[in-house]
């Protein structure tokens, strides 16, 4: 089963990414996992804007913390198979993070991208690269010994480690075992960055295999004797057990949604478009369906667009991803510019008055007296009126919402 996307990756000529894609495809095929049953978790970095190729579910966060997101889900959810994309940026920035991952032997597989240097930002030196080497920042070569990242992580604990090249054909192998394996694991796949490293050192594909296979170490390297962590967690007889808090959202109104529905709500920063879909996403659990919420905001996280897309659903839901929404919700013109791709897909477009005439088939939502705060849940609330009761959201306000902001969303549905 294919669960990459590989046409069009979004990488230099002859990057070493590529392959490590095409074979990290064929190793979820040879693991013989399907959408449901793996979730990718990317790294700032080159490897890390390729990842809405993959058709799992996937999170992308912080640069260095993708092993520690990675950990949580994995407790979360010890049934999933987790498979971290990262670079050997992410690996140095994020050094503790690998460690001590290590040192839990807790089940997730960590994929290094590891190409010596800052591929994405200018090709700045790494904890990876070679004494010696020239970079952007080290252009009369290297002065620090760099980090040997599978024997790092051997050292710390993982149960599976591995050094192998991006052109060895044995890759898709090694990933599936890597997967498969019962704890921490680490495969660090060397590969050539043309943009930046290849023109500035001899270091061509030739080179690389004779050099990785001279290191100490290429191949798989095992440990055994080391339970892993997320199923300790929770079945050791005499070990600690985790305390969850009592989340659960009773069922107390009805609805007649009988399919998926996908709901995406796109305004700006400040607009609370998050807390919107989070009031819409529970006002439908507690109305009986399932409900899923994704975020997308840039990095500048104060100012700039923000995206929800919500999915409810009479069934379980695999599929995280909407990209033909049943109603799209246009709040700002941030949010209808970012939101442009799903225009001619969407079914039903709502758009704030004044940005009307930039969409031909929107239609109107006039608002009177709602405040821009709290304009995106008001619209929400009009796109998902025919699913459930509107007391579901107002019970949601009450329960979930912050005390200074209930009155304003209360007024906003008309409940003042």
């Amino acid at each position: 089963m294919t669960l990459i996307r590989l046409e069009d990756l979004p990488f230099c000529a002859g990057c070493s990414h590529e392959q490590i894609f095409k074979a990290l495809d064929a190793g979820l095929d040879r693991a013989g996992l399907g959408p449901s049953d793996v979730v990718v978790v990317s790294d700032i970095g080159c490897q890390g804007i390729a990842d809405q190729k993959i058709d799992v579910d996937t999170f992308h966060g912080l640069h260095g913390r993708s092993i520690t997101y990675a950990s949580g889900i994995k407790l979360a959810r010890p049934d999933l198979k987790v498979v971290v994309l990262v670079g050997d940026g992410g690996c140095g920035i994020g050094g503790a993070h690998l460690i001590n991952a290590a040192r839990r032997n807790i089940g997730i597989t960590v994929l290094v991208f590891n190409n010596f240097n800052f591929g994405m930002t200018g090709g700045q030196s790494s904890v990876t690269t070679p004494f010696g080497a020239r970079t952007t920042t080290t252009p009369g070569g290297n002065l620090e010994r760099p980090f040997d990242l599978a024997r790092l992580a051997n050292a710390a604990g993982a149960g599976f480690t591995a050094r192998i090249t991006a052109m060895d054909p044995d890759l898709p192998d090694v990933l599936a075992r890597a997967i498969h394996h019962d704890g921490f694991a680490l495969i660090d796949a060397w590969g050539i960055c043309t943009a930046h490293f290849m023109k500035r050192n001899d270091l061509k594909k030739a080179r690389l295999e004779e050099l990785a296979h001279a290191s100490p170490g290429y191949g798989i390297t095992l440990q055994d004797g080391v339970s892993e962590y997320a199923t300790s967690l929770r079945h050791e007889p005499d070990g600690p057990k985790p305390e969850l808090s009592d989340t659960a959202i009773p069922i107390r109104f009805r609805s007649t949604l009988d399919r998926r529905f996908g709901l995406v709500l796109a305004g700006s920063a400040g607009m609370k478009v998050a807390t919107a879909a989070s009031l819409v996403t529970r006002a439908a659990v507690s109305s009986g369906l399932y409900a899923t919420q994704k975020s997308v905001i840039p990095v500048t996280v104060t100012k700039g667009f923000s995206l929800a897309e919500v999915i409810l659903s009479s069934e379980p839901i695999e599929n995280l991803q909407v990209r033909e929404p049943d109603v799209l919700v246009i709040s700002s013109r941030e949010g209808l510019e970012k939101s442009r791709p799903l225009h001619d897909g969407a079914k039903q477009i709502l758009i704030e008055p004044s940005l009307a005439d930039a969409v031909a088939r929107a239609e109107r939502l006039a608002l009177p007296r709602v405040r821009k705060t709290e304009l995106t849940f008001a619209m929400a609330a009009r796109a998902v009126e025919d699913i459930f009761p509107v007391e579901a959201l107002v019970e949601a306000i009450d329960r979930w919402a912050p005390q200074e902001a209930r009155a304003r969303l209360r007024a906003a549905l008309g409940h003042g």
